[in-house]
């Protein structure tokens, strides 16, 4: 997943933010089955989305390229 969201953004991101590294991993997250399935697929989404948006031409027929998600829950949750 780190590397899919480095190949996604930009060198100007490194003027607006700073790079946080943590040694916590997929393992670390104790989630329902479904919540972590849905977490799975928006890094598979990530991951792959310059293959299908460019290699495969669909990023020519969209007018957003970008991937929004929506968290929801209890305070703390995103």
């Amino acid at each position: 997943m780190i590397a899919a969201c480095r190949a996604a953004s930009t060198g100007a991101l490194d003027d607006l933010a700073s790079r946080v590294i943590t040694p916590h991993d997929w393992q670390d997250l104790v989630l329902p089955d479904r919540t972590l399935a849905k977490l799975r697929s928006i890094e598979t989404r990530i991951a792959l989305g310059a293959k299908v948006l460019d290699h495969w031409g669909f990023g020519a027929k969209l007018a957003r390229r970008g991937l929004s998600a929506l968290f929801s829950g209890p305070s703390g949750t995103g």
